[in-house]
């Protein structure tokens, strides 16, 4: 059993696809975790959302800032951008299937066995593991709360605001990094770099 990372997809499905073929990739054997951005930008947000949706158990996705403006879009609490391409999501037909599931995704991700964790970008370096947790929401099981709902980030957190706003970045850069339970710092590994 494999687990690979992926950054952005951004709507890109067809490059997905081929990188998938590239590595093999097994959804009865293997897992997927998605680094978020699973939209926007590229042209097939919907076909992203649906191939990533059913791959079920397989694939792990981590919201990034264009999952969470999609979300506000949809929800009425944001306007969408001249550059936005996820119409297509907003208007299917099976849409609210799709954001729900979208927003159950968590904010952060940490698989204590793999020892690593995930999220869409960097963390602040004052954080600790319990602190990420904390502050995504996340149960020290791993189970997430639903995005947007009231006990979605405890509280004092930088990232309750981002929650109940769906859409305003604190991180910029996507990420999965070694973690530790005193980690402290940019101990991490890029997309791509050893």
């Amino acid at each position: 059993m494999a687990t690979y990372a992926i950054g952005d997809l951004q709507g890109c499905f067809h490059p997905l696809e081929r990188l998938l073929g590239r590595i093999a990739f097994d959804p009865a054997r293997d897992r997927l975790w998605l680094v978020g951005d699973l939209v926007n930008r590229g042209p097939d947000s919907l076909r992203c959302l649906r191939f990533v949706r059913g791959l079920g158990e397989a694939a792990l996705a981590v919201l990034g800032n264009h999952d969470l403006h999609l979300l506000a879009v949809a929800a009425g609490a944001s306007h969408l951008r001249p550059k936005d391409s996820f119409m297509d999501v907003v208007e299917a037909y099976d849409r609210n299937g799709l954001l729900s599931w979208l927003q159950h995704q968590p904010l952060f991700h940490h698989d204590a066995r793999l020892g690593y964790a995930l999220v869409h970008a960097g963390l602040p370096p004052q954080w600790d593991l319990a602190s990420a947790r904390a502050c995504a929401g996340v149960q020290p099981s791993g189970a997430s709360r639903k995005l947007g709902s009231d006990a979605a980030a405890a509280p004092g957190c930088r990232i309750s605001k981002i929650v109940h706003a769906c859409g305003r970045a604190l991180f910029t850069r996507s990420c999965v990094w070694k973690a530790a339970p005193t980690w402290r710092g940019p101990s991490h590994r890029w997309p791509g770099r050893a």
